[in-house]
């Protein structure tokens, strides 16, 4: 088989995608959703498309968790 390369964009997709799932953990889409100041639904099509993540949203999960937003969106996130 030939390989997959994925694109910048895609890398970048599935990195946030990893990262909310770090930052979610044991939290329910409804807990989340209220975080970001949406609904379960909202968080929901987040986790789907991450990119369609607002600046604001981002600043509520970074600063609720205590996380850097360049290491959410330039990093991989560990937990500690």
């Amino acid at each position: 088989m030939p390989k997959v390369y994925l694109t910048d964009k895609q890398k970048d997709i599935s990195r946030l995608k990893e990262n909310l799932k770090l930052m979610q953990g044991q939290m329910t889409f409804e807990q989340m959703g209220v975080i970001i100041g949406g609904s379960k639904a909202t968080f929901s099509r987040r986790m789907k498309n991450p990119e369609s993540l607002t600046y604001k949203e981002i600043k509520r999960l970074c600063d609720y968790f205590k996380v850097d937003i360049s290491s959410f969106c330039g990093g991989t996130l560990k937990i500690q």
